[in-house]
């Protein structure tokens, strides 16, 4: 009789054991699952922002373009005419947007800022790539490597 108690004890200690355990392993699945939507939601909200990033350098580079056409000078070209530089781009970035249909939209003050700051000219990194590839390709040429014109290399910088 008393070993009948016992066992009956340990199978219900067993019982409670093992919906602990699979409460446990439950919350623990929904926690993995939330943390993939999480990361899943943080992956779209950078390609996002990468996207957003990348038509805000379009659309200044457009402006630039008419900056450009307008005035025969890049922004920032000169020291002292910066100021009225980055406010002339903005006006200009707001009539190319609103000509691409995004009325009401603004660009980062950050990026006008910095596309004038620079003045037109190239930036220096991408320029000393490009300089590099090309000098190891003319010794190439010149030292008579066999040379596969058809799949040479292209740089977007």
């Amino acid at each position: 009789m008393q070993l009948g108690r016992q066992r009956q004890r340990s199978l219900v200690e067993a019982r409670r054991t093992t919906s602990a355990v699979r409460r446990a392993t439950t919350a623990w699945r929904s926690t993995v699952a939330a943390r993939r939507e999480t990361n899943a939601v943080r992956r779209a909200r950078i390609r996002a922002a990468q996207a957003c990033f990348s038509v805000s350098f379009y659309i200044l580079l457009r402006a630039v373009d008419r900056f450009v056409t307008n005035y025969n000078r890049f922004p920032g070209v000169f020291d002292n005419e910066i100021d009225d530089d980055i406010s002339r781009l903005k006006t200009i970035a707001v009539g190319v947007l609103g000509d691409s249909g995004l009325h009401g939209s603004t660009l980062s003050d950050d990026l006008v800022n910095e596309m004038c700051r620079f003045g037109g000219g190239e930036i220096h990194a991408v320029a000393a790539f490009i300089g590099g590839v090309a000098s190891q390709e003319a010794i190439k040429v010149c030292d008579h490597i066999p040379y596969d014109f058809k799949t040479s290399g292209i740089c977007t910088g």
